[in-house]
């Protein structure tokens, strides 16, 4: 995603739990601030997420991060960027 984040969830989330992206800085481990109205969800046609976009701060992108999509409090997906 342009000047964000892209992240798949894997099969089986919960189409009833909240769909949620948590970003975290891959070398300190602290979490990165990011605008929850920048979050867009794609579902699928059960109504399971299938795909989460986040704009993240210019700040952000310059550091190694990793992301977990989350369906509810529980991970379902994870990624890391350079």
């Amino acid at each position: 995603a342009r000047g964000g984040v892209a992240v798949a969830f894997a099969p089986g989330a919960d189409p009833r739990a909240r769909p949620g992206v948590l970003v975290v800085d891959a070398t300190t481990g602290r979490p990165v601030a990011t605008d929850p109205n920048a979050l867009t969800v794609r579902r699928g046609p059960d109504g399971a997420p299938r795909e989460a976009r986040l704009a993240l701060p210019t700040e952000a992108r310059r550091r190694p991060l990793r992301v977990l999509a989350l369906s509810g409090l529980t991970p379902v997906a994870e990624a890391r960027l350079p």
